[in-house]
């Protein structure tokens, strides 16, 4: 997990920076980057966004990847990974006009599954969850975790629209995950953060 946010962070660092100044044979150029007045006009501008999350559909912590098809509408897709399990996801965000706060409605498919069988079983899980609602007491005992889940998701996102910060978006969600076989649901949530390029 420290290594996700350590690369994150570095990302960040190293390519927020919004304006560059480039000197040759004497002359200076200033190249701006891409800015915008409003949420709307960055997604349009900024087509494509990589991040990092906590909690959610990640599990405990992965990252994703985001394409801005239009301004209001953007398909994810996501990597995870917990103590017991690793997680993907694939989920379309449904975007709501907002000048730099950006409320948000989605839809999604969440796999949560391990290499199989472990030695020992599985008593508890992080998040607990999964091991106390979408597993069965043979999973439980053989070490299994397979869970096909779909989701509604609600979110706000902000998103920085200029100076140096430029097209860093933060996120908060609220998942609710319905385990497609026993129909078992629960609800989680997420805090994700999004660099737009």
């Amino acid at each position: 997990m420290s290594r996700i946010v350590i690369l994150f962070v570095l990302l960040l660092v190293f390519d927020a920076r919004a304006e560059v100044q480039i000197e040759e044979a004497g002359q200076r150029t200033t190249f701006q980057a891409k800015t915008a007045s409003t949420a709307y006009e960055m997604r349009e501008l900024r087509r494509m966004g990589v991040g990092a999350g906590v909690a959610g559909v990640y599990g405990i912590t992965g990252v994703h990847l985001e394409l801005n098809l239009n301004p209001k509408i953007s398909p994810q897709i996501g990597f995870g990974l917990s103590t017991e399990f690793q997680t993907f996801h694939i989920q379309i965000k449904r975007i709501f006009g907002g000048e730099s706060i950006l409320p948000y409605l989605a839809v999604g498919y969440a796999r949560w599954s391990n290499n199989g069988e472990q030695a020992g079983g599985i008593d508890k899980t992080n998040p607990g969850f999964v091991a106390e609602q979408f597993m069965s007491e043979e999973e439980k005992k053989k070490g299994i975790v397979d869970s096909h889940l779909i989701y509604p998701a609600a979110g706000v996102q902000y998103l920085v629209l200029n100076g140096p910060w430029a097209g860093v978006g933060v996120s908060a969600e609220v998942d609710v995950l319905v385990e497609v076989d026993s129909l078992e649901a629960a609800a989680t949530g997420s805090i994700a953060g999004t660099y737009y390029f």
